[in-house]
């Protein structure tokens, strides 16, 4: 779900298991857009959450608001 937030877009529930590196989470988010990696773009983590629904698999839920140059053309697409 993207939402428009202040100029930037909110992307919420990006799911990471807790063992994955935070470093991936900027590749999360490109695939959650759909953006290539020509689209240079900022995040700032607005929320994590932990998923513990199931006690073997741990997840981090993350909303991030993310800004960029082509905000409206993501909006438009989602």
């Amino acid at each position: 779900v993207v939402k428009e937030c202040d100029l930037m877009l909110r992307v919420v529930q990006i799911k990471m298991d807790i063992e994955e590196d935070i470093s991936l989470l900027e590749q999360k988010i490109r695939e959650k857009l759909k953006l290539n990696k020509r689209i240079q773009f900022t995040y700032k983590i607005h929320r994590r959450n932990i998923d513990a629904r199931d006690k073997d698999h741990l997840y981090f839920v993350y909303s991030v608001d993310v800004k960029c140059d082509e905000e409206e053309k993501i909006l438009r697409k989602h």
